[in-house]
């Protein structure tokens, strides 16, 4: 009775370690990300200005949709941007999803 006690603790101990390893890898993986985007970002820290070549290295691609009313001077249309680097548990998603508001006429 006490044997089988043990290794049922030994097995909750052997999984527990299984979990705990599996999250060490996975954060692991987001700080290498997090360094390539550090390392990148580093070599442009003075941009007089925007250049294709700099949108190149952050962002792999803008959508723009339609507006959801049409014809609305107040409603903006949604935009999602997908960066050039993912943290790993983004899965593909796109990092950032902006809602676009026009911008106000000044006279």
């Amino acid at each position: 009775m006490m044997a089988n006690g043990y290794e049922q603790e030994q097995a909750e101990l052997q999984q527990e370690l299984t979990s705990i390893t599996e999250r060490i890898n996975e954060l692991d993986m987001r700080e290498k990300c997090i360094q390539e985007f550090m390392d990148k970002a580093k070599s442009y820290i003075e941009m007089p200005k925007l250049t294709p070549e700099l949108l190149r290295v952050f962002v792999r691609r803008i959508e723009e949709y339609e507006k959801p009313e049409k014809y609305s001077r107040t409603c903006g249309n949604p935009i999602i941007i997908h960066y050039a680097f993912q943290l790993p548990e983004q899965n593909g998603m796109p990092a950032i999803k902006v809602l676009a508001r026009p911008t106000t006429k000044t006279a």
